[in-house]
């Protein structure tokens, strides 16, 4: 009897513990979530310079309870912000550890995303042909999640790409496919 009291004592302690501890885990999800709530309104409305600082605190707020959904979120958002202002170097390091998260957590899209991103730098700064590999990636894993929006835009991109290089050709088979 002894045994089953101080079990039932035990066990209730650590039910209330986890549920305690729990909640402040919660609340910083919503914190880092309304933080980047108000991130993208800032980012979608031109003004990145408090996306970024929004899309900073998310982060930070993620950070705290090792919410990886959220990390990568983050640092993909923030990495489009650093794209606009030029800045590629910060965010080809931001989609890197992005990568990293999303390889970790197997998350096809979200790395097909980080793809498709870097490829956009690739195409920013003119180096076409690592675009298209970095976009055929993406491709490739928007089609292994199922992801039909994904691989329209990565065939889009690279028809963007061929027509760059006047490969007209090639260019109209992907942007068929895209839109097919």
């Amino acid at each position: 009897m002894r045994r089953y009291i101080l079990f039932s004592l035990i066990l209730s302690s650590l039910l209330l513990t986890s549920c305690a501890s729990d909640r402040p885990v919660m609340i910083v999800k919503e914190t880092a979530h309304d933080y980047e709530k108000l991130a993208l309104e800032h980012y979608n409305s031109g003004d990145f310079e408090n996306a970024i600082k929004n899309f900073e605190k998310a982060l930070e707020e993620n950070r705290k309870v090792s919410n990886l959904p959220g990390i990568s979120s983050d640092l993909y958002n923030l990495a489009r912000c650093y794209i606009n202002f030029g800045l590629y170097d910060n965010a080809q390091k931001l989609l890197e550890e992005a990568q990293e998260i999303n390889t970790v957590s197997e998350d096809k899209s979200r790395l097909a995303d980080c793809y498709l991103l870097l490829a956009t730098i690739r195409i920013r700064k003119k180096e076409y042909d690592e675009a298209l590999r970095l976009l055929e990636k993406s491709y490739s894993l928007y089609q292994d999640d199922k992801n039909k929006k994904g691989t329209a835009n990565a065939l889009n991109n690279m028809g963007s790409i061929y027509i760059k290089k006047g490969d007209y050709e090639t260019a109209q088979q992907n942007i068929e496919s895209a839109v097919s």
